[in-house]
């Protein structure tokens, strides 16, 4: 689930995108495409009006992240792909 939310907000060029051309047209910006992955969920599901939990949409942020930011009752999924993950399957890992 977390590979295909993680890469909404990559730019064109994925991450020579985020290291060579964000700093040179925004100087000084902490702007990375997991942000950008962010907002584009929330606007999908906004947008869209797609029910679906608060802390669904939390847990699939913290997927994105690549952390852990609150309690959730979907802590054995997180398990279960930072297990999957560790095997080099998923770009990220996600500390549970």
């Amino acid at each position: 689930m977390s590979p295909i939310p993680y890469t909404l907000g990559h730019g064109p060029f994925s991450h020579v995108f985020d290291n060579e051309f964000i700093p040179k047209a925004i100087p000084g910006s902490n702007w990375a495409h997991e942000q950008a992955s962010e907002m584009m969920l929330e606007y999908m599901v906004e947008d869209n009006s797609i029910d679906i939990d608060r802390e669904e949409i939390n847990f699939i942020k913290d997927l994105i992240m690549g952390e852990r930011r609150g309690n959730s009752q979907y802590v054995h999924i997180c398990l279960l792909l930072d297990r999957f993950t560790r095997g080099g399957a998923l770009e990220r890992t996600m500390s549970c």
